[in-house]
């Protein structure tokens, strides 16, 4: 617990000072507008006194001054308005990156224990929520407590004794309302606790009703149905007596903090303690004693409600992330060791013991739920096994490698697009990829025929494209994309015979360290181009050889439905 307050801590720092100059000037702006309502309080006190005294050229000087004073107030209530605005657009920048870097900083298998909704929840409604209730009331109430300070030490300067009775009034108007506070905690907590056996009552009832009127209960329903809700509406006007009477105080007493002054006052001004100015100086200080200390409490449980807001998006950031001491600049053998892994109970890998080695191809076959894809979702560290290891290198674990999609990519059946042109889309925003090399690639994998549409924009509620289509262009991504290590699962499942013959010799002469290939449909001459085909039957590695090997078995020859050699 101390641990995770000393990460809030520090990161709520690193963000709110993030931009420290925007803070410093902020403050010195709120300092000086404070500073200005306490210089205006001393004109509006020559300005008063000038007119007691009937001295004419003292007020005018006086309303130049007053003047001149409001202009002031104007220009720094602006400035602090803008650097605020400044700072909160800097402040979310910075805030909404750094939360976008976390999420795409974790392991794949912990990105999706969270729902893509909440991941979008956080980046917009939850930085709304931020802004208005964390960082505008933070501001608000450091605001608060420097016009409090302020006004207090301008009357103080004005005269000490009205000082001391203004804070006494100001202390007595914050601290009477607690008074009622514990008996209307006690009484909501009442009321709510009646809702509930209300409304549980309620929906007992409505679900017997049948009973009800079957064996004709409606009178002793009634009656039950009478006790509890004059019991519930009696919690009810218990909580409002009270709420009625803090009212009552809480408007009493800011008139008692209003008038009770005057009156000390008046009094002091008609013994001649000071002039009409001075009190009417202090008056004018008042307005910002009581007022701000009020707002500042009214506005804390609203900061309250925002800081657990921040609290749960910085949640996200502080989630495991991978550990950035382990980078691989090339991919000589990946291993998997006893491995095994199950899924809601269900085991789907069983002590599996594999190496792939690198300038080798390989292809698993298998039923499906026979467990070759979670294989590479093991590689891709969607998944991570119960039991076992799987190293790169024989050195490294695969979920401690910093890097591991730089060296690893797969096509898969399913093939996201982006919201952008078909270019972008097959470029991934890289703008070293020429087009002409895209157009090249395009031919290759039988694309020629969407050329012309690279410049389209690919809108996700319109259908742009047919499966065949998607996979292809998928194709061409890791065409264009060249990684040491190629995930092939089920890529040409989509394609007809003649394209994914085509497809699946050009994955076969593609220059990667290690191509592994999953597969239900294979093309029986392009079989001798796998160094090694793996065979899995529940989870199991049943037989693993070269297809050399293999092809003289006659059970594997009838589940591929080739000729035995």
């Amino acid at each position: 617990m101390k641990k995770e307050k000393q990460f809030y801590r520090k990161v709520l720092l690193t963000i709110l000072l993030h931009k420290k100059l925007y803070v410093g000037l902020w403050i010195f702006f709120c300092l000086l507008l404070v500073f200005l309502q306490i210089l205006f309080a001393l004109v509006f006190q020559n300005l008063i006194d000038a007119i007691t005294a009937m001295k004419l050229d003292d007020l005018q000087i006086q309303i130049i001054y007053t003047c001149m004073v409001i202009s002031g107030m104007c220009v720094c209530k602006y400035l602090r308005q803008i650097l605020y605005a400044k700072y909160q657009k800097e402040i979310f920048q910075y805030m909404k990156a750094l939360l976008m870097k976390a999420i795409f900083n974790k392991q794949i298998a912990i990105f999706h224990e969270v729902p893509d909704s909440t991941y979008l929840t956080y980046l917009s409604s939850c930085m709304t929520e931020i802004q208005t209730k964390f960082f505008d009331s933070l501001q608000a109430m450091l605001y608060d407590i420097l016009l409090f300070l302020g006004a207090v030490f301008g009357i103080f300067y004005l005269n000490m004794m009205m000082g001391c009775v203004i804070l006494l009034m100001t202390l007595m108007n914050i601290c009477v309302p607690f008074l009622t506070r514990k008996k209307i905690m006690t009484r909501t907590e009442k009321s709510l606790h009646m809702n509930t056996i209300f409304l549980s009552y309620m929906k007992n009832i409505i679900k017997g009703a049948d009973t009800v009127k079957f064996y004709g209960m409606e009178e002793a329903i009634h009656t039950q149905f009478s006790d509890m809700n004059k019991k519930q509406e009696t919690c009810k006007y218990q909580l409002q007596t009270v709420l009625c009477l803090s009212d009552m105080i809480i408007f009493l007493l800011n008139y008692v903090t209003v008038c009770v002054p005057w009156f000390i006052g008046a009094y002091f001004v008609l013994h001649g303690v000071f002039h009409l100015g001075t009190l009417m100086g202090i008056s004018q200080l008042n307005n910002n004693v009581a007022s701000p200390l009020q707002d500042f409490f009214t506005r804390s449980s609203l900061w309250q409600s925002g800081l657990k807001v921040m609290k749960e998006v910085l949640h996200t950031i502080d989630l495991p992330m991978i550990d950035h001491t382990n980078k691989i600049d090339d991919v000589r053998s990946i291993t998997l060791q006893s491995v095994f892994y199950s899924s809601q109970h269900h085991k789907i890998l069983q002590d599996i013991n594999l190496t792939f080695k690198a300038g080798k191809k390989y292809l698993l076959i298998g039923e499906s739920g026979s467990g070759k894809s979670s294989i590479l979702k093991m590689l891709l560290r969607y998944d991570a096994p119960d039991k076992g290891s799987i190293k790169i290198n024989g050195e490294y674990e695969v979920s401690q490698i910093t890097n591991v999609y730089e060296n690893m990519h797969i096509i898969t059946q399913d093939n996201f697009l982006f919201e952008a042109t078909l270019l972008q889309n097959l470029t991934l925003y890289q703008t070293d990829i020429q087009e002409d090399e895209v157009i090249t690639i395009m031919k290759k994998v039988g694309l020629s025929h969407l050329i012309k549409r690279l410049h389209d924009q690919i809108i996700e509620d319109e259908i742009h494209f047919s499966g065949g289509e998607k996979q292809r262009i998928a194709i061409a991504r890791a065409l264009l994309h060249p990684s040491k290590v190629l995930l092939v699962d089920e890529a040409c499942s989509s394609l007809d015979g003649i394209m994914g013959h085509q497809i699946e010799s050009l994955l076969l002469t593609l220059d990667v360290a290690i191509l592994i290939e999953v597969a239900h449909h294979v093309y029986p001459d392009l079989l001798p181009c796998y160094d090694e085909i793996i065979w899995m039957k529940k989870g199991e590695i049943y037989k693993q050889d070269s297809y050399e090997s293999l092809c003289k078995d006659k059970e594997f020859c009838n589940f591929l439905n080739l000729k035995e050699a």
